[in-house]
């Protein structure tokens, strides 16, 4: 299913108008569930699933579960 998407998505003609197309639904969404006050791993987590696409879901997934795993910034003695 992710060879697929992503073949759909590097098609010549149709492949960028699907790619543009994605981005704008995952832009709207982030932009709609950061207003209604969600945290930003949730936020991209579920505007990932809105893309449409199961390529970009999951790309966008990866560094999300990354970032939820890593502790906060007043953890790291920087200072």
């Amino acid at each position: 299913r992710l060879r697929m998407d992503r073949w759909r998505l590097y098609l010549p003609l149709v492949g960028p108008l699907m790619r543009t197309a994605a981005v704008i639904r995952v832009c709207r969404c982030m932009s709609a569930l950061l207003h209604a006050g969600l945290n930003l791993v949730a936020v991209v987590e579920l505007s990932g699933q809105s893309s449409g696409s199961y390529y970009i879901s999951q790309t966008i997934f990866l560094p999300a579960t990354v970032t939820e795993r890593k502790p906060p910034f007043f953890r790291w003695n920087l200072w």
